[in-house]
Parts: structure tokens; C-alpha cells; sequence
């Protein structure tokens, strides 16, 4: 095994670069080597009965998250298991790049065995439920990874990573804990992600009917089935598409789903689409849908889009907030939606392109939904 033990000094050093110097530095880290089938992360010496990367990288990411820091409770083992699972990925990321793709198909399978089920545990006297290598570990990871793209920007993400070491170690936390830190460096509002991806249960499978209309928009109807409906009905979340054209390179969008069935516009792609894949970097935890062409969908220019023509400012926002639309509509109503989907506030302007609108709410994260004589938009709005 000497290969695989000789990579544990990279892998502190990439867990040192990303969550804080490895907490116990002024002592040690080794290994015992002991007959059982697994391994075991007991603080600055993890007992293993083999090595190869994964599980060495695993148990090294303990001494952070599990060790250094620790689950206030079996609900929350999560900050234990899915974060040291998540760990794999990150070493994977730094050293092996080559096997990340795979890293994350086989993660996500393992999470999508359980169409139901939250990564909270709500079952704490079952060691089986506790420890379930399909949510406390592989989904637990994958929240990880969403998150990582929600937040779509990785200084922020891994600065979040060692505030929480730093704001927790040598104690307990429970996942709002980490939750409120994530909140607390990233100024975003995961209210919302928490309820759908660590509360809620199961997945969503997507479904796309598209078509390149005359005007060469990207016109899409884009439907979810979930696995757990009547706990999580839907799932909230930014989706990245593939557009691969028939003379131009290949190029990737990001849109944002607000709802279980959203129709969503593009405007003038460059070039002939040939075809649409969904999530082609495996960032979103979700099971293979269809996607169809649909030449009879149009949509028309003023149909919802999220590469807008409606401008919104400033955003982040305090207590005001402009909207400038495209043209002047004869009615346009405004609701202000929270990130729960309560509405907050409701107005109407009429023969006008612009409104002016006193917010009065809250910091978090918001939706202003416009319907604009009838073409309804959707745009997300962070009150500060």
C-alpha cells in the first residue's frame, strides 16, 4: 500500500489550502493499520484496513469535519459524512482530474437509489438510517456540490468552508449552523435550498420541449418529475444546458427554474442548434429526463426569459427598487415572493415601461413575478 499512503501528504496539504491548516499540525497524522473492512477517523490517527484514495481522503477529511468540528447530534451527521465525502471530490479535483467525471456519476447514483428520504436524519434510532451511504453520505455530498454551484464562485465557497471550521472547531454544529455561516459569507439566502436539498426528500427528473424559433431564440418548455411529491413538489435551482450547434463551438448556458413547469427564452442564439443535454458537468442531482425538439413550440420575444430585457436595479436592493421594462405595457402587475413563494407585496402600474417600488422587507432572498399585459417574467432579487 505505500503508493496510496504516500499520497497523504498532497491530500493535507490541498485540505489545508481549501478548509484551514489541518487542525491538529502541531502534533501529527498517521495511520493504523488494523483487519477490518473499512476505516475509522479517530482524531490525528485513523484506523484503516486498507488504502486506496478514496477512503484515505475520506478519513483525512474528518480530522476537519467530524473531528475538528463534530455533529451536534446523529440528525445532523451530515456535517460529519457528507462533508468528508465531499472531501474525496476536492482532493480528486486537485490531483486526479481525470477520474472526477466518474467520481460524480457514481455519487449521484448512489444518492438517486433513494427517491425518498431527507439528508436530515429523522430517524435517529436506526444506525442504518444514520449512517445510509446513499443520503447521509453520497446525497449529503452532493448538497455540498449544489451549493458549490448555487453560490457560483469558489473563493466564496471554500472562504465559507474555513469560516466554519474556525467559527465551530474544537465544538459541535448542527447543518443550520453551517447553513447560517454559508448565509453569513456569502450574503445569499439558502433558505429555500436547505428546505428543498437537506429537509425535503428525493429528486427531480427533467424534462425539455424545445425548439430554435424563426427569430433564432432558444424556446424551451422545461417540465420536472420528482421522486418525492408530496414532500418536496418541486425543486428550485439554477440548471446548466449544453447547446451544440451545427457550425459554431458547443456552448453552455445557465438558466434558473422557479417553478415545476417553466417556458423559458433564450433570445438570438448564434448559429443553428442542434441539440440541448442537461446538466452536462453533473452539477444538480437529478435523474435522466428526455429532452425532444418541438418545432411547433414558439414562444414569441415577450414570453418569460431569463437572459432578460427587463432590467432590475440595483440588485443587491434595500428599500427601493427600479424596473425597467423592454416597452410600455397598458397593465403590468408586480408580486414581490419570497423565497418560500409567500407574496410580500403587490402592485399595479398601467401605460408605463417603468416602475418605481417600495420594498419594505426583510434581507433575504426574493422573485418580483411581472405579468406584462399578459407576458409573464420572473426575475430573483437579493434584499440586503
Amino acid at each position: 500500500f505505500k503508493t496510496e499512503i504516500d499520497k497523504t501528504a498532497s491530500m493535507i496539504e490541498v485540505y489545508s489550502d481549501n478548509f484551514g491548516l489541518y487542525p491538529f499540525h502541531a502534533e501529527k497524522y498517521g495511520h493504523c493499520m488494523a483487519p477490518f473492512s473499512g476505516g475509522m477517523e479517530h482524531q490525528t490517527m485513523t484506523s484503516q484496513g486498507f488504502f486506496y484514495t478514496d477512503i484515505t481522503s475520506h478519513e483525512l477529511g474528518h480530522q476537519w469535519f467530524g473531528d475538528r468540528v463534530t455533529c451536534a447530534s446523529w440528525q445532523d451527521i451530515w456535517v460529519n459524512e457528507g462533508f468528508a465525502t465531499y472531501t474525496e471530490y476536492i482532493y480528486i479535483q486537485a490531483k486526479e482530474p481525470s477520474r472526477g467525471s466518474a467520481w460524480l456519476t457514481d455519487t449521484e447514483s448512489s444518492a438517486l437509489a433513494s427517491a425518498t428520504g431527507s439528508v436530515y436524519v429523522d430517524d435517529t434510532t436506526s444506525d442504518g438510517r444514520i449512517f445510509s451511504s446513499s443520503l447521509s453520505y453520497n446525497k449529503g455530498a452532493f448538497l455540498l456540490h449544489m451549493l458549490r454551484y448555487e453560490i457560483n464562485d469558489d473563493d466564496l465557497f471554500f472562504q465559507g468552508m474555513r469560516n466554519y471550521v474556525q467559527q465551530y472547531g474544537g465544538s459541535t454544529a448542527t447543518g443550520m449552523d453551517y447553513k447560517a455561516v454559508m448565509e453569513n459569507t456569502t450574503s445569499m439566502n439558502f433558505d429555500t435550498f436547505f428546505d428543498q436539498w437537506y429537509f425535503g426528500e428525493g429528486y427531480p427528473t427533467f424534462f425539455i420541449n424545445w425548439n430554435q424559433d424563426k427569430l433564432g431564440n432558444l424556446d424551451m418548455i422545461i417540465d420536472q418529475a420528482v421522486s418525492a411529491p408530496l414532500v418536496t413538489p418541486y425543486f428550485e435551482t439554477h440548471l446548466d444546458l449544453k447547446l451544440t450547434r451545427a457550425s459554431d463551438p458547443d456552448t453552455t448556458i445557465r438558466i434558473f427554474l422557479g417553478q415545476k413547469k417553466d417556458s423559458i427564452i433564450v433570445p438570438k442564439v448564434k448559429g443553428s442548434i442542434q441539440g440541448v443535454f442537461v446538466d452536462p458537468d453533473n452539477w444538480v442531482l437529478n435523474s435522466e429526463g428526455s429532452v425532444t425538439r418541438n418545432p411547433t413550440i414558439d414562444l414569441g420575444l415577450t414570453s418569460i426569459t431569463r437572459a432578460s430585457s427587463v432590467k432590475l436595479f440595483p440588485n443587491p436592493a434595500s428599500s427601493r427598487v427600479g424596473i425597467d421594462l423592454d416597452r410600455e405595457y397598458a397593465r403590468t402587475t408586480i408580486e414581490l415572493l419570497d423565497a418560500r413563494g409567500a407574496r410580500s407585496a403587490f402592485w399595479t402600474i398601467h401605460n408605463s415601461s417603468h416602475a418605481d417600488l417600495d420594498l419594505n422587507a426583510a434581507p433575504g432572498l426574493y422573485f418580483l413575478k411581472l405579468n406584462m399585459d399578459g407576458n409573464p417574467e420572473v426575475l430573483r432579487m437579493v434584499v440586503e
